[in-house]
């Protein structure tokens, strides 16, 4: 679920195994993207689009690796890519601004930082950009500025999650403030003694469903320093919190306007049902 609560109106303002050798033979450059270099050249205003009719097509009927394929086929097929800084800049002021005030809040901690509308608004506050899928690990180039993982954070909070992949965390070592009172994000040891970050609960479905994005939209293409080193420790654990934390309108529209933006959706988001009809993601 999302970190506030539900809203009355929304700005129209942009916000089974597989087989690893079908997915490989699958393997090449991106697909049809149509790069945009240009802050400027970003709408200013766009109308939230909900799903077209045959979006998902191709997918009809499979599961499995062939699903896996067609997802991946449907979501990188006509995306548009910005400049990092006005992905950014479009994320604080409209994505993360639900309720249309200037005020966005951190996707760990659910700090509420006032007047922000861009990138250095939101520095000032000490909020942060948070990669879902690590810049270290993979979100380079395009991915980079992929709206569909990007999120507001409290620095403190963005940096002591680094690169760490997300996890149960059962021995903690640092405990996030809870000003919504809910309760808190932690760092820590998983039962195997792996250091893992667990985000609070209000937004373990929505990391879940950005992950997974995440891996379909790049595992084919697979950016620069792109590895699974996180996925293979987490998959388990996204799958449960995308069960106990189901999309929510609130997210269901995010997905919307990043689709009026960027051209793409999060098929999770709008089909959950997708994640266990692909039962294991290839870890390689």
């Amino acid at each position: 679920m999302t970190r506030r609560p539900l809203m009355t109106a929304r700005r129209l303002f942009v916000a089974a195994s597989l087989s690893i050798s079908v997915l490989t033979a699958a393997c090449g450059p991106e697909l049809a993207i149509e790069e945009i270099a240009g802050e400027d050249e970003i709408p200013a205003q766009v109308t939230p689009q909900s799903i077209p009719s045959g979006y998902y097509s191709a997918a009809s009927g499979k599961t499995g690796t062939d699903l896996l394929v067609a997802l991946s086929s449907i979501i990188s097929a006509g995306t548009k890519s910005y400049s990092y800084s006005a992905a950014r800049d479009k994320m604080f002021a409209d994505l993360e601004d639900i309720d249309n005030n200037n005020e966005v809040d951190c996707v760990y901690t659910g700090r509420v930082a006032k007047n922000v509308s861009s990138t250095s608004n939101a520095n000032t506050v000490r909020m942060n950009t948070e990669h879902t899928w690590p810049q270290s690990l993979g979100a380079r180039g395009v991915a980079q500025s992929d709206m569909h993982h990007l999120w507001a954070s409290d620095n403190d909070a963005n940096s002591r999650r680094g690169n760490f992949p997300f996890g149960v965390v059962k021995t903690v070592t640092w405990t996030a403030p809870n000003p919504d009172g809910t309760p808190p994000s932690k760092l820590g040891k998983d039962d195997a003694g792996r250091t893992v970050f667990e985000p609070h609960d209000r937004t373990k479905g929505d990391i879940a469903r950005a992950i997974f994005y995440f891996y379909t939209r790049y595992y084919r293409s697979r950016p620069s320093d792109f590895t699974l080193s996180n996925f293979n420790v987490e998959e388990a654990t996204l799958r449960r919190w995308h069960e106990s934390d189901p999309p929510d309108s609130d997210e269901v529209s995010r997905n919307d306007l990043i689709f009026a933006l960027q051209g793409n959706r999060n098929p999770f988001v709008d089909h959950p049902e997708f994640v266990k009809e692909i039962p294991d993601f290839p870890d390689r």
